[in-house]
């Protein structure tokens, strides 16, 4: 992924806000303009589409998730601890960014 721009970042974390406020189907690029402070078309000037405000969401989530696994992996912690702290991290991620309602 490549490095994301402040403004793309306010963007998403905008739309992550949104969804877990409202869900998906409440969420268009007028009312996320809205949220982000900034005209519908500075949005369109970020990102060609709503498809990948969406993708750099999930690959940003990804990344993040990844990372965090990775400095967990590379501990000298006992694989059992390793494993432990990975389930942890999970189970706390969906718990935080459960968007179902």
């Amino acid at each position: 992924m490549h490095k994301l721009k402040p403004r793309q970042l306010d963007i998403m974390q905008s739309l992550a806000k949104m969804l877990q406020a409202k869900g998906p189907v409440k969420v268009t690029t007028a009312s996320l303009a809205n949220e982000c402070g900034i005209t519908e078309a500075a949005i369109y000037r970020h990102f060609p589409s709503k498809r990948k405000i969406y993708e750099g969401l999930v690959d940003f989530c990804e990344q993040s998730l990844f990372d965090l696994i990775g400095d967990i992996n590379s501990s000298k912690d006992d694989h059992l601890v390793k494993v432990s702290k990975i389930m942890i991290l999970l189970v706390s991620f969906s718990k935080k960014k459960s968007w179902s309602g």
